[in-house]
């Protein structure tokens, strides 16, 4: 018996450190862990992705490296303590009926209720994370509530992410061991903050097929339209400016009274004004106006015309980008724009057409000055339909020949038509010409319209040869010269006037 008491008594004593070791352990976690960190993963998502739920994973207190989304930089947050309001809610309401009071509370609110006080800010860096670091565990002898709210995020962000409440202490998965270092996945999704486009009507008017590819085609001067749709931030009273910038490129050029944002009124909602280059236009919008409020998190739809201009190149794809900055003035003056987070827009590419010519000599190939033109179209008979006038940029097609547009051939024989559409849009049976009306000196003037087809990338490769012959030498069908043959001919009927007069004379005698 005393062996077996002996025995015993050594396995206890060998056991106890063990034993004072885990207690030991078990007092020291709980009493070390006083302050926390939360680290915040800001996360993004694109707007309604396969129209799946864009967030599949939940938020488990742990670093969760495969959570999904992109991280996102450049999110303010800012924390506050509502411990007391929440352990006030316990004395009638549940723990998640509290803390989703807490939450609502703060939805309505500016950013935080009243009652909640500010413990600290941070902004996402690094890998989209915002780390609040030694956070109190209690609060008055209490576990405490920590309410974390988005401030501030960049343009692209529909609406913030929704507050988050926690209450201490967080546990490591399902263990009794307090979390001293918190990750938290607040998530948001993200959209376009520019699109741009023509209107469906204008794509309509101006696209043609061309070897298999949709070509956006126009006369220089014809005004088309752009639609252009703006993400209004979700925190816009925040902001002390929001622009929208449209810079066409050389050759275009916006008709800046076309200009409309629909739903909000010029001059008192925003304003417009030219842009460095003039050739586009810069739309501010008022950010104190509460129909400029009401689009937040929302699309504001802008719409205007634009024309080709005398200095756009032929067969060349000529388009216009656009761009959102805002940001917030420092000390009255406007601040340098946040970050962007989307690239500027393109539009499509628009194209106008061309056609170049040389006048030359049709034995010799000397080129020809001096001939001059007119610009038309003819029918399949090649019959005139109208005549073409171009006057301020833009071209006019009239029956009548009055004030019709003459193209004149210079010292080296060149002369160009430009700004035109390409052949394939034009209806069908009806075809471009040119019309001398006035030959170079010493050369008779064609008698008919000289058919052509404008087609893109040939204004710089295909010159078409006009060509001009001298006076006197106008082929007949047989080829001989028209005047020679008529003066063979007088001498023939002179010669057989002089022999019939002969034979009459020898008759009567």
């Amino acid at each position: 018996m005393n062996k077996k008491l002996g025995k015993l008594m050594s396995i206890l004593v060998l056991m106890f450190p063990l034993l004072a070791s885990l207690t030991l352990a078990t007092e020291v976690n709980a009493a070390e862990v006083d302050q926390v960190t939360v680290n915040l993963h800001k996360r993004v998502f694109e707007k309604g992705a396969s129209g799946e739920n864009p967030y599949p994973k939940q938020n488990t207190g742990e670093e969760m490296p495969d959570f999904g989304g992109e991280p996102l930089n450049g999110v303010t947050f800012e924390v506050y303590d509502v411990s007391s309001k929440y352990i006030e809610l316990l004395d009638t309401k549940t723990a998640e009926e509290a803390t989703a009071e807490i939450v609502a509370n703060a939805k309505t609110s500016n950013y935080a209720p009243d009652y909640a006080n500010k413990v600290g800010t941070q902004k996402t860096a690094g890998e989209g994370i915002a780390t609040f670091a030694n956070l109190p565990i209690k609060k008055d002898g209490n576990y405490a509530t920590y309410l974390f709210v988005e401030t501030n995020s960049p343009g692209n962000i529909k609406e913030k992410a929704a507050p988050i409440v926690l209450t201490m202490p967080i546990y490591r998965g399902n263990t009794d061991e307090i979390n001293p270092n918190i990750h938290v996945y607040p998530k948001n999704e993200k959209e376009a903050m520019l699109e741009k486009d023509l209107t469906e009507e204008t794509k309509q008017k101006l696209a043609v097929q061309i070897n298999g590819e949709t070509v956006y085609n126009v006369e220089k001067g014809v005004p088309f339209t752009y639609g252009l749709s703006a993400l209004l931030p979700w925190n816009i009273k925040d902001k002390d400016f929001y622009r929208v910038t449209d810079t066409p490129n050389e050759g275009m050029q916006v008709l800046i009274e076309t200009v409309v944002v629909q739903g909000l009124e010029k001059d008192k909602d925003y304003t417009i004004k030219t842009d460095s280059t003039t050739r586009g236009f810069i739309i501010e919008f008022d950010s104190t106006s509460e129909k400029v409020r009401a689009l937040a998190g929302k699309r504001a739809s802008i719409s205007y015309d634009a024309i080709l201009t005398e200095d756009a190149k032929i067969d060349t794809g000529i388009n216009n980008e656009a761009k959102v900055e805002l940001g917030t003035n420092v000390n009255g003056e406007p601040g340098e724009p946040e970050d962007p987070t989307d690239p500027p827009v393109v539009g499509p590419k628009v194209y106008t057409g061309g056609k170049k010519f040389k006048k030359i000599d049709d034995k010799s190939g000397k080129v020809l000055a001096g001939a001059k033109f007119n610009l038309v179209k003819v029918n399949t008979e090649g019959k005139i339909i109208s005549y073409a006038t171009y006057l301020n940029g833009k071209y006019t097609w009239n029956e009548a020949k009055d004030n019709a547009t003459s193209f004149e051939s210079n010292a080296s024989g060149q002369f160009e038509v430009t700004g035109l559409e390409y052949s394939e849009k034009l209806p069908t049976g009806i075809s471009y010409a040119v019309v001398e009306y006035e030959a170079p000196s010493g050369y008779a003037i064609l008698d008919k319209p000289v058919m052509f087809d404008v087609v893109k990338d040939q204004f710089e490769t295909e010159v078409l040869s006009v060509k001009n012959i001298k006076k006197g030498l106008l082929p007949s069908t047989g080829g001989n010269g028209i005047y020679l043959f008529l003066v063979a001919g007088s001498i023939l009927m002179a010669g057989a006037a002089v022999w019939y007069r002969r034979s009459k004379v020898e008759t009567e005698i």
